[in-house]
């Protein structure tokens, strides 16, 4: 079974050069606020979203949901609408091939 065995970051947010090495097959992702947990994963989406947006329209794309995300569970009473929207409808597909080929595809219901 292959593994990711690195991951770089340079000069996104808060990381100017950032290097994570030694992933076993269950990873977490812990630390105390404002630290770059979320930052983190943003950089992990923009490597495996589609190839053919611009960074510009990925990284809109992860505010605008976090945005939306942050709206909805500011509104309590209004739980329905988060359920409605992380799944969206859409059924994720994961393919990970060898060490260096790793796709993501979103494809609705």
């Amino acid at each position: 079974m292959n593994f990711i065995q690195e991951i770089k970051i340079e000069n996104y947010k808060c990381f100017n050069n950032f290097k994570a090495d030694r992933f076993k097959r269950v990873n977490l992702i812990g630390g105390r606020n404002n630290v770059g947990k979320t930052s983190f994963l943003e950089a992990c989406l923009l490597c495996l979203v589609d190839e053919h947006s611009s960074i510009y329209s990925r990284l809109l794309e992860i505010q605008t949901h976090r945005n939306l995300v942050n709206t909805v569970l500011r509104r309590q009473d209004r739980r329905e609408d988060l359920k409605n929207l992380i799944l969206d409808n859409q059924n994720i597909s994961i393919t990970i091939n060898g060490d260096k080929n790793l796709y993501i595809k979103n494809e609705k219901l």
